[in-house]
């Protein structure tokens, strides 16, 4: 069957239609691309529909679906031509309304914009037809994600999922399918006109929605499918009115309604305009005390319907209707106050608590307000409920309870039954208020706007308040008499609001109603800030301040309560008291910050103190802050210490407390009582006077002298005292007596501030001016109060008239005495520490110890070399001293800083512990002696010398040690003489260093060469060598050992010889920053080799450099600190032996790099090497000095010799560039190197590299690193760099390097004359091999890395190729042996791999099977080191231990190790890979075999099982020509198989189909694929099972029937069809004699009909003839039916090429075959 065309055909006529694949010479059948129909899937309304289906409903015509399955259409294409079909055209998705936009029904439908029942059916029919639709976001939804999302109320989600149930089906018990509408109908599931409503929504969108199909189909097909019937077909075609309008409300159809829509352009949706409404109860306009929407204002008639209507259609807004109806929802205003004159608008409460007002007047008022809704706030304009205005303090709080009761009239009385809130009127009927109260509240309503309901919040008329019950008749008459329920303010007679609210004025700015009255001012109100309190203007008359007529204008508002202050400034508030100082460039102070930096006397500050506090205030001039004591004690503006005395003198202002009557009493008072002394009273007084007169306490005000006697604040002896201006305070400057009127005088006043401030001259805190003393700091006020300092220059100091340093100048004798003997002279030696002298004998041990114990009392150990000093630990630890000498150098420093008191801890003087037996008479008078030579006693307290008269005072000595230390004791040893001395006789001898002011103890000594030690490369070096060596010139060393110069002045000038210029210390290695050069080697930055050379000249210059630290360590530091591999230790020992010396194996004496040449311990090139590196440094380093020397003087020195000389001249090239890996000299690199600023370290810089060891290479079993192969010479150093700089890939390179990696290749089987390749066990087996040579070319193959399986090309270890049968298991010991040559043979201790040469010398392997294996390696490539896995030549492998020269001359002779297989004779495995001939496909090397073949086993590959060439013969495939040929091997079986492949192979079935751009595929899967029908497909494989093989097109493997299925190739389910097939290719058996048959014979025998015989027996003869299955060869039909496999009737049939048509083979005929 055509697969295209679906009509019968010939196999032939398809063969010869058939493509040949040209790699693989499959037969491919080219069909037409065949879409999968299952694959064919369109979206369909809620579910995927297929092309199939949509076929079968008539969606899709039969050429669409064609041209679809062909590929001519896409899906997405034909989805678009039926758009409507499988999305419809969409229902409407919401509504659009005006300037809201678009929304969903339910928003619509929450918005009161649409009807519920109007949305509720609109979204019913969005379900119905699939999806209910959010046009906010276009989604479309299922009911459940429309609930979840809040798109639908989740109460409707029940009635949409029922009307959903239309889209997707309904649910019924009795049914598994889903029903459509109408079977829904049909059984009762819902009611027709639900159905009907539904379905009319369906059809407007699409077509009647088939729930099974998820389509809408046209209502002829619906009927068909049995979705309608015609009554409902005829139902809809009349267009029921279904539906709403939301517009009209009136019923309408889907369709009218969706023609009315509007469709957005860019979604596509269609939205149903509406009018806009607004929600009538959403409407809300303010009321006065709540809101209330426009149905209540239309209820209760504020607004009327034409108004109602204009503002629900968005004609007027709220705000304009507010507007219009302003009295009714705000009322007209109720008097919000009052205008009391110039004293301008007040609340009533103010105005009553001003006395203003009556307060019963004041009272009503505030009622009205309560009652008319708030209480009014003037000042601020605001309106306040009750309990806001109490907060707000606007009403006083004793007023709440009444205005609550009041505010009840605007908000409701809370019944007491129900608490529902009730009118004034129905309060009045249940008695919660009385009738008075209540009439005089309406009035206040009325007059405000109208009688206010509390429930609406209203202002009505009377007349809608008798119809909402908010009157009664009574009431109305009553209010429309005016009744007078008010009181006036100014009358105090009782009035009507209204008339009281006719007489109030508008402010124009804020539209309050304020009521005007006539004010009169209370004078005991009118207050005035007094000094500490306030007086009124009553009492200031009364006293005096105020005169009558300023009292009078002060009353009538003519003038004011400021303005009058300000005449009256001085008695009420005074002129001033001295408020702080002026302290020259540190500013203004307080008093009491002045006497805490000590900038004047205390007493002087105290007493201007008080005068503030009794003259009203302390004052802080910083913030001019007046403060009471309390404040300015809280504030630390004053001490808190004066307090209690700064209260005393605030009572000066305050009052006194009166003991008996707590009255307080003026300060003439207190004096009186004896509560303070006269003194002090005149000093209080004097202050006040001086501040403005006499301060009344009472009043709080000052008075004049006169006035204060007549009311008692004075006497006339006070006052002639006053007179007198007594001095009762102190002149801060001077500190002289003064009046406090005289220091006022000298203030200035601070222009900006008022604040009259003293000017002092600047003084510094004593107790804050710190003296350096011996041990520790003291105070200058220390200083004057033990004597040190006078008091002139203690005034000097704290006026700043001398500075510390100065005074410090002056005083230096007591502050750090005259020094003590810090050292000795040492003649030439120079100057040194007493302890150095001991150690150095230059001194006796109990001289030194003396005069150390002196340095120690008298306050620090002396660093004569540092100039330090330092305490008794310091010296111990900074070992100045001998830590041996600590115990009782601690016990002389405490003579110095004090001998601790067992008992008190306290510290105590030489004289006290002298008192308390802690130190001997003797010891102490010795200290003290030390102490008075070098200053004075000192005194560890303050840590000062002191005279000795002023160390009797202070108990520091006494008379006997005063008397002892005047007569000078010896208690000290001359160095010199050795003789005891006065530590005074001592220090006169000595003499003082000019530059450092030490004083020395001259000592006849002449300072040791050979002690002053240098610091050299590695070890110190003494200034004798440096002078011998010439490093030192004559001049310099003889300054050094007079003490002219310093080893480190010296040390300094000869660094280059010391210490070198250094050697290069890392590595700068771009972004990586600078790093080691070993780390440069660890990450392959550099090679290997340039970094040990550069290693080496740092170990041989010195020391390793650690450029991340900076540190310089020995070889042993730098393994220990990994700064170094330790691997590199052993090098980088003898590369430091240059620096250090080398051995001398016979004297053990250190050699330099020339004599370890001489003598043979290191090669002329590495010393050359070192040396010149060591050069570079600085110059030859001499490892016995340790110091760097010219050349010149190395030559003389016996470091070099002129040969070396002339060759270090040369620069030779002995490092390696990093970079070039060239070879340079040191000099040039280092030249090259850049020297890091912040260390010095000198730095190489070098280019980024790969890491070679990560650069894997495949070898012969494992991989390989570059590195690996650069160190066993593979990779030559160029490619080596090209390939770590990028350069070259690793593959470039391992198609270069193929030999050493892969080798050149074994022998990898024959080429028998009889045969085309094969294995050396197949060629054992079939004789062409003798066994003993096979075995020993197999071995060869596993010594070269693998066994080689000829047939497939595939490379075997041993275990693989016996698991495989390559080699016979018998052999697998064998060759493991000789694998190992390959891999290596394990040491049976170690477990290390060994090649085959140290296998042989540990007797694991003999030398004759070694050589042999060795010789098949080196014909495959080279030596196989089975470590790196590699092949390598010979001289490599010897340098790799993988050889010995016995063993390499014993190769070169090319032993004769193996056998020839032709000859027989011993031969080299070389001369048999010469005579292999190389397969041109697989590169294999097969030796040729000759060999006469036994024609019974020379075997063909037949279509199912081989053939002899003698069945060929006797069968008449071969001709006897050919036969000869073949047996006598001038002719191979491969090469006649290619001759007689016809007959052997046939020339193939139609292996697959050739499908457009899927590529080739088998036929099962173009079934699959719907490329082909099922029946062509079919055929074309039982023709395929029939001529042999099934054929994998993909893989172009030939497969049995058995295996396709296992493979996958063919179904399972076509196993038994193909089977039937197959048996035409192997035979059909014979039910009768178990014989097979061909399918000829079968069909002679009834196993099969003619049909299938005549189609199969075709698909034979177009693949090559009929074919034998007992042979497995194709024949002529000729031939054929002589063999009996056709009859003369099957050979005619055949000749009319027949088009078979196809018939499934009968179960009975497959039992047969089986």
């Amino acid at each position: 069957m055509d697969p295209e065309s679906e009509d019968g055909v010939t196999y032939m006529s398809m063969k010869k239609r058939c493509k040949v694949e040209l790699h693989t010479g499959l037969l491919l059948l080219p069909v037409p691309e065949k879409v999968d129909h299952s694959k064919l899937a369109f979206d369909g309304v809620r579910k995927p529909v297929t092309a199939k289906q949509l076929l079968d409903c008539g969606v899709l015509d039969k050429p669409t679906f064609k041209d679809l399955e062909k590929g001519k259409k896409t899906v997405p294409e034909v989805s678009d031509d039926k758009k409507v079909s499988l999305k419809g055209t969409g229902p409407i998705a919401g509504v659009v309304a005006g300037t809201r936009g678009k929304m969903s029904f339910t928003e619509a439908k929450k918005q009161m914009l649409i009807s519920e029942d109007s949305a509720d059916l609109l979204l019913e029919a969005q379900a119905a037809t699939g999806h209910i639709i959010d046009p906010k976001t276009n989604q479309k939804l299922t009911v459940e994600e429309a609930c979840a999302r809040g798109v639908v109320d989740i109460r409707d989600r029940d009635k949409l999922l029922a009307a959903e149930a239309a889209a997707v089906g309904y649910n019924h018990y009795g049914t598994a399918e889903p029903l459509s509408v109408f079977e829904a109908m049909k059984k009762d599931v819902i009611d027709r006109e639900a159905g009907l409503r539904l379905l009319q929504a369906q059809e407007s969108v699409g077509g009647i929605l088939d729930p099974n199909l998820s389509v809408f189909l046209p209502k002829d097909t619906a009927i068909k499918r049995r979705l309608l019937d015609e009554n409902l077909r005829k139902a809809l075609n009349q267009s029921p009115k279904c539906y709403l309008d939301p517009e009209t409300e009136l019923e309408d159809s889907y369709e009218a309604l969706k023609k009315r829509c509007t469709i957005e352009p860019y979604t596509g949706m269609l939205l149903l305009p509406i009018t806009e409404k607004q929600d009538p109860s959403k409407l809300i306009f303010d009321g006065v005390r709540k809101t209330v929407t426009a149905q209540q204002l239309l209820d209760c008639g504020v607004l009327d319907k034409p108004t109602f209507d204009q503002l629900i259609k968005g004609e007027k807004t709220v705000p304009e209707v507010s507007l219009d109806k302003k009295v009714f929802l705000k009322g007209t205003g109720s008097i919000a106050g009052v205008a009391a004159g110039p004293m301008g608008k007040m609340s009533l409460s103010e105005a009553k608590k001003q006395m203003l007002m009556p307060s019963e007047s004041a009272d009503l008022l505030l009622d009205a307000q309560a009652a008319t809704g708030h209480i009014i706030d003037p000042s601020t304009n605001q309106k306040l409920t009750v309990v806001e205005a109490c907060a707000q303090r606007v009403v006083d709080i004793k007023d709440r309870d009444r205005l609550l009761k009041a505010e009840a009239a605007a908000v409701g009385y809370r019944d007491p039954g129900t608490a529902k809130p009730l009118s004034v009127f129905e309060a009045m009927k249940k008695g919660l208020i009385d009738r008075k109260t209540g009439l005089r509240l309406l009035q206040a309503q009325e007059s405000a706007g109208g009688i206010l309901d509390p429930n609406l919040s209203v202002f009505l008329p009377k007349d809608t308040a008798i119809k909402r019950n908010l009157l009664d008749e009574d009431l109305y008459r009553a209010l429309n008499q005016s009744p007078s329920c008010y009181i006036d303010p100014d009358t105090e007679r009782e009035a009507s609001y209204g008339s009281l609210k006719k007489r109030s004025k508008t402010e124009s700015h804020t539209g309050l109603i304020l009521l005007p009255i006539t004010e009169r001012k209370d004078p005991s109100k009118l207050m005035f800030d007094g000094v500490r309190k306030t007086v009124t203007a009553q009492q200031l008359l009364d006293c005096g301040v105020l005169d009558k007529p300023t009292f009078d204008q002060l009353i009538k508002g003519e003038k004011t309560v400021p303005e009058v202050s300000l005449d009256k400034k001085v008695f009420l508030k005074g002129t001033g008291s001295i408020a702080g100082v002026a302290a020259g460039p540190m500013g203004k102070m307080s008093l009491s910050e002045a006497k805490k930096q000590m900038l004047m006397p205390s007493e002087s500050a105290d007493l201007l103190l008080d005068a503030q506090a009794a003259t009203g205030h302390i004052i802080d001039p910083l913030t001019n802050q007046k403060l009471t004591v309390e404040e300015a004690c809280a504030q630390r503006v004053v001490d808190i210490r004066d307090r209690d005395r700064l209260l005393k003198a605030e009572a000066a202002a305050v009052g006194y407390r009166d003991p008996g009557t707590a009255k307080p009493l003026s300060v003439f008072e207190a004096m009186k009582k004896g509560l303070i002394d006269r003194k002090t009273g005149l000093r209080l007084l004097q202050a006040q006077e001086s501040a403005g007169g006499i301060l009344d306490p009472n009043l709080s005000v000052f008075l004049p002298k006169d006035t204060a006697i007549k009311r008692n604040l004075l006497d006339e002896d006070l006052y002639r005292a006053l007179n007198q201006s007594p001095s009762c305070y102190i002149d801060p400057d001077t500190e002289r007596e003064a009046s406090y009127g005289s220091l006022k005088k000298r203030s200035k006043t601070e222009s900006h501030t008022g604040l009259i401030l003293l000017p002092i001259t600047e003084r510094k805190d004593p107790s804050k001016l710190m003296f350096d003393g011996v041990r520790k700091t003291v105070t200058a006020q220390q200083l004057l109060d033990c004597g040190v300092l006078d008091k002139p220059t203690f005034d000097q100091l704290i006026k700043g008239e001398k500075t510390v340093p100065e005074v410090s100048l002056d005083k230096k004798v007591f502050l750090k005495g005259t020094g003590s003997i810090a050292g000795v002279a040492a003649g030439p030696m120079g100057k040194m520490s007493l302890s150095e002298a001991k150690k150095q004998m230059l001194m006796p041990s109990e001289s030194a110890d003396l005069l150390l114990d002196a340095q120690a009392a008298t306050g620090h150990i002396i660093d004569p070399l540092t100039n330090q000093k330092l305490t008794v630990e310091e010296a111990c630890a900074q070992r100045v001293v001998d830590i041996r000498d600590r115990d009782r150098l601690l016990k002389a420093e405490a003579a110095a800083v004090g001998y601790r008191d067992p008992g008190t801890a306290k510290p105590l003087s030489v004289f006290e512990a002298m008192k308390k037996g802690l130190i001997d008479r003797k010891t102490g008078l010795r200290l003290l002696e030390a102490q008075e030579s070098a200053g004075g006693i000192l005194d560890p307290n303050l840590s000062v010398f002191l005279p000795k008269d002023t160390a009797i005072k202070r108990n520091l000595v006494d008379e006997d040690l005063y008397r002892a230390l005047n007569q000078s004791p010896s208690c000290y040893i001359d160095p010199d003489t050795e003789r005891e001395a006065s530590y005074g006789s001592l220090k006169k001898r000595s003499k003082t260093e000019s530059h450092t002011g030490l004083i020395l103890l001259p000592i006849t000594e002449r300072k040791d060469p050979s002690k002053l030690t240098f610091d050299g490369v590695r070890k110190t070096v003494t200034a004798q060598q440096l002078l011998d060596c010439g490093v030192l010139d004559k001049p310099t060393f003889e300054q050094l050992i007079k003490g002219e110069k310093t080893v480190p002045e010296v040390s300094l000038d000869k660094n280059v010889f010391l210490k070198g210029t250094g050697s290069i210390a890392g590595v700068a290695a771009g972004p990586m920053g600078k790093m080691s050069l070993s780390e440069a080697k660890k990450q392959m930055l550099m090679p290997s080799e340039s970094a040990d050379l550069l290693l080496d000249a740092q170990a041989a210059t010195g020391h390793i450099i650690d450029p991340s630290t900076n540190q310089k360590l020995t070889v042993e530091e730098a393994c220990a600190k990994r700064v170094v591999d330790i691997r590199d230790r052993d090098r980088l020992l003898k590369a430091e032996a240059a620096a250090v010396g080398y051995r001398d194996p016979g004297t053990a004496k250190p050699l330099s790099v020339f004599e370890a040449m001489k003598k043979g311990l290191i090669d002329r090139k590495t010393g050359l090497r070192v040396l010149q590196a060591q050069e570079s440094a600085g110059g030859i380093l001499d490892p016995n000095l340790s110091v760097f020397l010219p050349k010149d003087t190395a030559i003389k020195r016996n470091l070099l010799d002129e040969d070396l000389y002339r060759a270090l001249n040369q620069s030779p090239s002995c490092y390696i560039d990093p970079d070039t890996e060239r070879e340079a000299s040191y000099g040039s690199l280092k030249k090259r190197s850049k020297t890091e600023s912040h260390t010095g370290l000198i730095l190489l810089p070098i280019t980024e590299r790969k890491d070679p060891s990560k650069l894997m290479f495949d070898g012969i079993r494992k991989p390989v690193s570059a590195q690996q192969l650069f160190e066993c010479g593979v990779l030559d150093k160029p490619t080596f760099n090209q390939l770590v700089r990028g350069e070259k890939s690793v593959l470039d390179v391992s198609m270069e390097k193929m030999v050493y990696l892969k080798g050149t290749g074994p022998i990898a089987g024959v080429a028998a004359e009889c045969e085309r390749k094969m294995s050396f066990l197949d060629a054992k087996k079939q004789m062409l091999l003798q066994p003993e040579s096979a075995d020993l070319l197999l071995e060869a193959q596993a010594a070269t890395g693998y066994i080689i399986d000829p047939k497939t090309n595939q490379k075997l270890t041993v275990e693989e190729a016996c698991s495989r049968g390559v080699v016979d298991i018998q052999n697998r010991d064998r060759l493991l042996v000789a694998e190992a040559a390959a891999v290596g043979f394990k040491e049976p201790r170690s477990n290390k791999l060994l090649s085959v040469f140290e296998a042989m010398k540990k007797g694991l392997i003999d030398k004759k099977i070694v050589l042999r294996l060795l010789q098949a390696q080196e014909s495959a490539g080279g030596i196989i080191d089975p470590n790196l896995s590699l092949f390598l030549p010979k001289d490599t492998a010897i340098k790799r231990n993988l050889l010995d020269e016995n063993l390499r001359q014993a190769l070169n002779q090319s032993p004769e190790c193996y056998r020839d297989p032709e000859t027989e004779q011993n031969t080299s495995y070389g001369s048999l890979k010469e005579k292999c001939m190389i397969e041109p496909q697989e590169s294999l090397h097969l030796l040729p075999v000759s060999n006469k073949c036994d024609p019974s086993k020379l075997l063909f590959d037949g279509v199912r099982k081989s053939v002899t060439a003698q069945q060929l013969l006797d069968c008449g495939i071969l001709d006897k020509s050919t036969f000869n040929q073949l047996i006598k091997g001038e002719k191979n079986v491969a090469e006649v198989s290619v001759d007689k492949m016809v007959f052997l192979k046939g020339t193939g079935s139609i292996a697959g189909v050739a499908a457009g751009p899927l590529r080739k595929m088998s036929f099962t899967e173009a079934k699959k694929q719907n490329i082909m029908s099922s029946n062509s497909a079919d055929m074309l494989l039982d023709a395929q099972a029939a001529t042999g093989k099934i054929i994998d097109p993909q893989t172009n493997q030939k497969l049995t029937v058995k295996e396709a299925c296992a493979r996958g190739v063919v179904d399972k389910e076509d196993e038994s069809k193909l089977y039937a097939a197959e048996a035409a290719a192997i035979g059909y058996k014979d039910p009768n004699s178990g014989k097979l048959l061909s399918a000829g014979q079968a069909m002679k025998k009834g196993l099969i009909d003619k049909d299938t015989a005549l189609r199969i027996l075709q698909a034979q003869e177009s693949v090559g003839g009929i074919l034998d299955p007992a042979l497995s060869v194709f024949f002529p039909k000729d031939i054929a039916m002589d063999r009996d496999l056709i009859d003369e009737d099957l050979y005619q049939a055949l000749n009319k090429s027949p088009s078979v048509i196809w018939t499934q083979t009968p179960n009975k005929q497959l039992h047969m075959y089986l």
